[in-house]
Formats: structure tokens, C-alpha cells, sequence
């Protein structure tokens, strides 16, 4: 807990450079969410909008269940846009007869049939967007060759599979496992302790969730970690491209152990997969990266006149 407290007391890394503030652009923020958890999902967004244009707080009607709903305005015209933080892929059509804009965060790689559905790309807790810059030079150093560790409550079969399978090979060093839920004594580990073992691994590897993006790949990309995934059937705003930022295994897990062999032992190819994924969150999915992309997105949707 020592070693927790101590970097929650670190200072923060700088956030990357973004375009500045748009003149006359104003994002009107709800006062109060629909559900509790909303916070956990758009509040790094939110933080981010305070960074780079003018926030004002309004009594702004919430009706639907895992989505939020805020306002841009420039001038006297103002829309209303929607965040879509549901772990589910399917769209609330009510929400998309309603609103001239969607981001939804688990955005189907297939897309919509809709224009004002856009991908929502994804978020993950505050804490790694402090620290990001830190716990990347923690890389390589801790002998781990591959770090996976993983709750059952959400895709018990395909994890429990992944995790037989790297646990029963003798080819690297395997850390991890599955874990339960419930506090001491479960297995589960401080997600300060978490990123730090994820950022000192070799290779990481990613697993659905309750939707097919789950926060471990936000985590993976932000500590420049080299990610071997099981392809997404959502997509980010940005592409992740197989071999650049991320290495896909096949949906059965057959090629797992071995991509996972490949890149802890090519230092090289590890090395190139770590630097685009850092680079990735960085100009994407850190929370000021994000919220830019929602802004600009939204000025080219309707038209905005700004400087």
C-alpha cells in the first residue's frame, strides 16, 4: 500500500500538445448524470473539455441508461451530442432518432447505417493518464515475459481458455492468471500494482470483457506496452493496425502462445510495438487527445465557424 500511496502522491505528466482552445466554442456539461458509474466512463472527457474550451454546468435531461447527453454551443446555435459509454454494441435507436450526434464506445466494426453515429473510442481510469510517462520507464525490467490477469465475471470461457493455455506452456515466463471478485483474498490486484506489473512485462495481453474493448487496452497502450490481442469486433475512432500497435491472435487462441513467444523473444519487433502503442495513446486516447476529437468532430459535423 506503501508503494500505492507513493505514486498517487507523484506528480503528473504532462498531457500531450493539442490545438488550443476554439473562440466562442461552449460545452454545456450536465449538473447530474442518469446512473452512478456515468462519472467512471466520461469523466476524463469531461476534464479534457475543460482543457480546451469554455465548460459551463446545466440542468440538461439525461433519459437514457448508459449514455450522456451534453451541449455545444457557439454563438446562439447549440446542438445536443451524446456519449454512449454501454458496454452492449447494439445502438439505442431512441437515443439516434433524438440527437444529431452519437459517440458511442463500442462502436462496431461494421458500423451503424447512420451518420451521426460516430466510434467513441475508449477510456480507462484518471490515474494512468497522471502516470502514463512513468511507468514506461519501468519497461523490461522485471523479468516478466507475459502479463494477463483476469476476472470471470465477463467472458469466463475465452479467458479461463487463454489463461490454461499460457499457464501449461514452458516457452516464457507467464504472469498472471484469473481472479474473483469480492476484495481480500480473491486474487485481484490494486490497479496501481496492476499497471506497474503490465508496464514492466514484455508482452501483455488483451481479452474482451464485458463488451468487446475492455480497460486493460487503454491501460496496455498507454504504459507502451507490446499488446497481443484477439481482433475487436468494435473499433476505436482511430484504427489500431495488426503489427503496428497491436498483434491480433486467432479467435480460437490457436496461435496465442506462439505470437506471444515471437515478441518476447524479437527485441526488436517488441521494441517497435511498444513505441506505436505509446504513441497511439498519446495522440489518441489520452483524455485531452480524446475530448479534442470529439470537438473537432462535432465543429465538422455542424459546421462551426471557428478560429
Amino acid at each position: 500500500m506503501g508503494i500505492d500511496l507513493g505514486w498517487r502522491l507523484r506528480g503528473r505528466c504532462e498531457p500531450p500538445v493539442t490545438r488550443a482552445s476554439r473562440a466562442g466554442l461552449v460545452v454545456r456539461w450536465p449538473l447530474a448524470y442518469r446512473q452512478p458509474n456515468a462519472n467512471g466512463f466520461v469523466g476524463t472527457l469531461f476534464q479534457g473539455f475543460t482543457e480546451l474550451a469554455k465548460v459551463e454546468r446545466a440542468e440538461i435531461t439525461q433519459p437514457w441508461d448508459n449514455i450522456v447527453v451534453f451541449e455545444l454551443r457557439h454563438g446562439a446555435v447549440f446542438h445536443r451530442i451524446a456519449i454512449d459509454y454501454a458496454d452492449a454494441t447494439d445502438l439505442n435507436a431512441a437515443c439516434a432518432d433524438s440527437v444529431p450526434l452519437i459517440f458511442k464506445f463500442q462502436y462496431l466494426r461494421e458500423g451503424y447505417g447512420r451518420s451521426n453515429v460516430l466510434p467513441g473510442g475508449f477510456v480507462t481510469r484518471p490515474f494512468l493518464h497522471c502516470h502514463y510517462c512513468r511507468l514506461r520507464e519501468l519497461r523490461d525490467d522485471s523479468g516478466i515475459d507475459v502479463y494477463g490477469r483476469f476476472g470471470l465475471r465477463f467472458a469466463a470461457e475465452l479467458r479461463s481458455k487463454a489463461v490454461r493455455l499460457l499457464s501449461s506452456q514452458d516457452r516464457f515466463d507467464y504472469d498472471g492468471g484469473t481472479f474473483s471478485y469480492g476484495g481480500a483474498g480473491t486474487g485481484m490486484l490494486t490497479y496501481t500494482h496492476h499497471l506497474r506489473r503490465a508496464a514492466r512485462a514484455k508482452v501483455c495481453v488483451d481479452l474482451p470483457g464485458n463488451g468487446p474493448f475492455c480497460y486493460r487496452l487503454v491501460d496496455y497502450l498507454g504504459t507502451g506496452s507490446c499488446v497481443v490481442a484477439v481482433r475487436h469486433t468494435t473499433r476505436l475512432h482511430v484504427d489500431l493496425i495488426g503489427g503496428e500497435q497491436v498483434a491480433w491472435c486467432k479467435d480460437d487462441l490457436s496461435d496465442l502462445v506462439d505470437l506471444c513467444a515471437r515478441y518476447v523473444e524479437d527485441h526488436d519487433a517488441r521494441k517497435a510495438m511498444q513505441d506505436n502503442a505509446a504513441r497511439f495513446f498519446d495522440e489518441n486516447l489520452h483524455y485531452r487527445s480524446l475530448a479534442a476529437h470529439y470537438l473537432a468532430a462535432a465543429i465538422e459535423t455542424f459546421d462551426f465557424d471557428v478560429g
